[in-house]
């Protein structure tokens, strides 16, 4: 026989009615504030995601500017172009 779970989530007793201290003295409201403005997120998660995204776009940075600097090496020095010919004609 499956058990039926009633909770009341409700903080007041009244089923559909919570009380929260945070939004009574307007904390909810200057965190939100804070968050828009400063474009940083309040909770754990959204912290983490934000730094995650800051850091891919490093990691992405970094990338296209060793491409960058490859392709700059190679055009100042022709002799790169010549030794990277003969490895691939060693492969």
């Amino acid at each position: 026989m499956a058990r039926t779970h009633e909770h009341n989530h409700s903080n007041t007793g009244v089923p559909g009615l919570t009380f929260s201290w945070k939004r009574a003295i307007g904390l909810s409201r200057l965190e939100t504030d804070i968050s828009r403005k400063t474009g940083i997120p309040f909770t754990r998660s959204g912290r983490q995601r934000k730094i995650g995204e800051i850091v891919t776009h490093m990691f992405g940075t970094l990338f296209m500017l060793g491409l960058l600097a490859l392709g700059v090496e190679v055009a100042l020095h022709p002799a790169w172009i010549a030794t990277i010919q003969s490895m691939l004609h060693k492969a």
